[in-house]
Parts: structure tokens; sequence; C-alpha cells
């Protein structure tokens, strides 16, 4: 090909080379400085430690806060609530909390940005409302929702109603029992 387009011009021209777009932006065949590919992957494996942290973390705190709802998972239960229907609200209640730490955390990077515009390349710009990204961010939002509030909404939705409204801080048997329910405290 490059002989029937260049015929025998400077060698220069012979030097093509097929490369995966994967690996486009780790060479220098852009011209700009290739990015670091060990460093990349070591961020997002250290973002992903934080976010499986935080997620345990709002798990603990939400079952240890279920002691406290326990007489309103009770009442709600005693006037016919189901088991369904507590879980689908604990889980459109830790679905707020989500939206409302992933628009924070949108301004934030947006502040990020401006203070570090010297280490961006020229002409970078976020665009959070594209198609793409907003897909992303709402079914990563779900995502977080169901991993992180599951647990807390299935505990809670299986609550024994007659124990919470006696005052007991013990009810929840079965699989998916934990130390606070499971046992006098």
């Amino acid at each position: 090909m490059i002989k029937k387009y260049l015929g025998d011009e400077d060698e220069e021209y012979r030097q093509h080379f097929a490369q995966p777009l994967s690996e486009l932006h780790f060479s220098d065949a852009l011209g700009n400085e290739p990015a670091n590919k060990l460093i990349l992957n070591g961020l997002v494996i250290l973002g992903l430690i934080i976010l499986v942290l935080a997620c345990l973390n709002f798990i603990n705190l939400e079952t240890a806060q279920a002691i406290n709802r326990s007489k309103e998972v009770g009442i709600r239960k005693t006037l016919g609530g189901s088991k369904g229907q507590l879980t689908n609200q604990f889980l459109a209640e830790t679905l707020v909390i989500v939206l409302i730490a992933t628009c924070i955390s949108g301004v934030f990077t947006e502040l990020l940005r401006s203070v570090s515009t010297s280490y961006l390349p020229e002409n970078f710009e976020l665009k959070f409302f594209s198609l793409s990204n907003l897909v992303f961010l709402i079914g990563f939002s779900l995502l977080l929702t169901l991993v992180a509030g599951l647990y807390p909404a299935l505990v809670l939705g299986n609550y024994d109603p007659q124990r919470a409204l006696k005052g007991e801080r013990q009810g929840v048997t079965g699989k998916f029992s934990f130390g606070y329910f499971s046992g006098r405290i």
C-alpha cells in the first residue's frame, strides 16, 4: 500500500505501524506526552477501594441506626405495610442520599478542575450533562444504591413488629440477622 501510493519516496514515510486504539494515549504517537498506564490503573484501583470502604461504612451506619427505626417499622407493619414496601422505602431513601452525594461530588469536581487548570491539558472541559455522562451517573447511582442499601433495607424489612412495639431490641432472625438484632444488647 505504501509503495502504491507513495512510490519510492523518502524512507521517513515507510515507518507506518498499526496500533490498537486502546493503546493510543499510552504511546507518543500523538506527539503529546504519553500517559502512564500503571499510574492510571493504580488510581482506578485506589478509587474502587475507597468506594467499597464507603459502601461498607454506609451499611454499618444504616444497620446501627436500625435500632432507632424499629418502632417506625413496627408501626408501619402493624398498619398493613408489607416487607416489600418497607424494603422499597429504605432503598428509595438510600437512592436520595446517593443522588445528593453525586450532585455534591459534581460541584467539588468543578471546583477542583478550576483550581488545577495548570496540571490539565489545554481546552480540557467536563461535560456533565452529555447523554453518555448522564447515563453513566444515573446507572452508577442505581448500582451504588443496590450495593449499599439492599442489606440494610432487607434487615429493616424483616424486623418483627411485635418486639419493636414492645421496645425489645431483638427481633430479626433468619438469613438477614446480624449482631444488633440476633441477641440481647
